[in-house]
């Protein structure tokens, strides 16, 4: 019966290890998504859309990089967003 106990409150330790890392990248996580918001806004975009020759709209093309947040995380933002 110690062992089994013992070997619960081990893997509880190595979760909650875990989760401590995982919550200590959100901060991380939430300035870099703010610093990619910044960076990528553009002064002037319905300027920068222009016109093409038969007077038509000209929507720019943007490419996201993806980036790769464990779902632990999403859902810890997702849970304070509301």
């Amino acid at each position: 019966m110690h062992d089994s106990l013992r070997e619960l409150n081990a893997k509880l330790l190595a979760e909650i290890a875990k989760l401590r890392k995982e919550n200590a990248e959100i901060p991380k996580l939430r300035e870099k998504l703010l610093r990619f918001a910044e960076g990528s806004t553009v002064d002037g975009m319905a300027l920068s859309f222009g016109q093409t020759q038969n007077d038509e709209e000209v929507m720019p093309v943007v490419t996201v990089p993806t980036v790769d947040v464990p779902d632990s995380v999403i859902d810890q933002l997702n849970n304070e967003v509301g």
